[in-house]
């Protein structure tokens, strides 16, 4: 089992500041999923928030949540060779690391804008109050 490795630090559940503190120890998130019905994982939200760069499967809607240079989207086939190229491209080049770790943070904010938008605009509507935006030709 991997979390009785040696070399591997096994956290378990995280929880409020204690999840926010892991994220932000991190430069990447590998997540490698093997779940066949995968739709479009929270952790990965909770990642970029912090600013961490993820890699993961191509699986749901991953790769839409990683666009804009947020992260990269693999198959499951090819994850392990393609995580390890672009960890060493990283580790060589940390400018690019950082670049990428800042596009992150600027996918997650983006996320956060237009979800807090779609969520207003939903409210406008519950009450009544929601008059759409006309724009001119």
């Amino acid at each position: 089992m991997l979390k009785a490795a040696s070399d591997v630090e096994y956290v378990g559940p995280l929880y409020g500041e204690h999840k926010e503190r892991f994220y932000r120890q991190l430069d990447v998130f590998l997540f490698p999923t093997n779940y066949a019905n995968e739709a479009e994982p929270l952790v990965i939200y909770e990642a970029m928030r912090q600013g961490v760069h993820v890699i993961a499967c191509d699986r749901g809607s991953i790769a839409e949540m990683l666009r804009d240079g947020a992260g990269l989207a693999f198959s499951r086939e090819h994850i392990v060779e393609a995580a390890a190229a672009h960890l060493a491209k990283f580790n060589d080049d940390r400018p690019a690391l950082l670049a990428a770790k800042r596009m992150s943070m600027l996918q997650a904010q983006r996320v956060r804008c237009a979800g807090k938008i779609a969520l207003e605009n939903l409210l406008a509507c519950m009450q009544g109050t929601y008059e759409p935006l006309r724009v001119s030709p």
